[in-house]
């Protein structure tokens, strides 16, 4: 036997991607550029060393091989090739990992010499949020509490996922099953579902849960309010929420001596809409009043009435003297957070731009 193989020996090289920085700083911004000079002595290149290391494999007695691991550090960058290239010296190969379960598993296959396995990067899934709507790929009205609503939308947004992974939406109220979804998903973008309801008075108050799973993960779970669980009211000394009698909201053209003119559901060609909210015996307290136009929400304002009988004008209009645009024009009220009274108009418009 030759001196040469007297030993042999196997070398593993581990780069993380926080070397060559100390624990705890932050690297998101680090110009990896620098690794040239960080990889050996002052000046020497990324190939410098990997030709020093050869030279010094060359000259060793000992049968060695070498393999390199790179953990979750950026693809094609100067570490990565300085690992690859003391990989290819070594005779051995190059690991990639990027997560710690990938890491285990890489580390075991580079120890029995197995040759790799091509990885794939994670799956990475935005923030999971609530709203009344979604435009060009936007939430629009994000909240945590809706006084009332007809629809509530979920987004959320990914990167990374499998094609054609197929994405289940599942709504719970209370506790318990309310809808499920599904659609299919993958790359990177972003999802969104819709729980909506023709009803007049909207979706059902109470407590909702939303949950989106995609290929046996979750992308994130959601839980928001509409008016008042039922719990919640049956637990309250007030009185319940809702419409009361001799209560009433009207849309109209005009107003003339504090009482609605032109009132009606569907208006056409028309410059402001106005609505007339008329309640009896109510307490005193904010209202919130919420414009709706297509379902999206557009404009929101906060008066307060007195305790007892009146009257509540609220008006909508964009630039004095121009028409509406064509729509379904809904105005939601409620007060003291609770659900009031809501309606809803029709608006067309003679002018093609709307």
């Amino acid at each position: 036997m030759s001196p040469k193989l007297r030993n042999s020996v196997m070398v593993l090289v581990l780069l993380t991607a926080a070397w060559p920085l100390v624990a705890d700083e932050d690297w998101s911004n680090y110009d990896w550029s620098k690794e040239r000079q960080d990889l050996g002595l002052p000046g020497e290149t990324t190939q410098d060393a990997i030709d020093q290391l050869q030279r010094a494999v060359a000259a060793t007695k000992t049968q060695m091989t070498m393999s390199a691991v790179g953990f979750d550090i950026p693809a094609g960058s100067t570490a990565e090739t300085y690992l690859q290239g003391v990989a290819q010296v070594g005779g051995g190969n190059y690991y990639r990992a990027e997560a710690g379960g990938q890491l285990s598993e890489v580390m075991d296959s580079a120890a029995l010499g197995r040759p790799p396995q091509p990885t794939t990067a994670r799956p990475v899934i935005g923030q999971l949020a609530v709203g009344r709507g979604v435009q060009d790929g936007t939430l629009q009205g994000a909240a945590d509490h809706f006084p009332s609503a007809a629809q509530v939308w979920v987004h959320a947004k990914f990167a990374n996922i499998p094609k054609d992974t197929r994405a289940e939406c599942v709504w719970l109220r209370d506790g318990q099953p309310y809808m499920t979804s599904e659609r299919v998903i993958g790359g990177t973008g972003w999802v969104a579902f819709a729980v909506k309801t023709e009803a007049e008075r909207g979706l059902a108050a109470g407590t909702y849960t939303v949950r989106i799973n995609a290929g046996g993960q979750s992308l994130g779970e959601k839980q928001f309010t509409i008016g008042q669980s039922a719990s919640t009211t049956n637990a309250s000394a007030g009185p319940a929420p809702g419409r009361r009698p001799g209560e009433s909201l009207v849309f109209c053209r005009a107003v003339e001596k504090h009482k609605p003119v032109g009132v009606a559901t569907r208006f056409h060609d028309i410059t402001q809409l106005l609505a007339c909210y008329s309640f009896k015996q109510r307490p005193a307290g904010e209202v919130e009043a919420v414009w709706h136009i297509n379902g999206t929400p557009v404009s929101r304002t906060n008066p307060s009435i007195k305790a007892g009988d009146g009257t509540v004008w609220f008006g909508y209009r964009v630039t004095q003297g121009r028409k509406l645009r064509p729509g379904k024009y809904r105005l939601e009220l409620s007060i003291k957070g609770q659900p009031a009274i809501s309606g809803e108009a029709t608006v067309t418009s003679s002018d093609s731009a709307g």
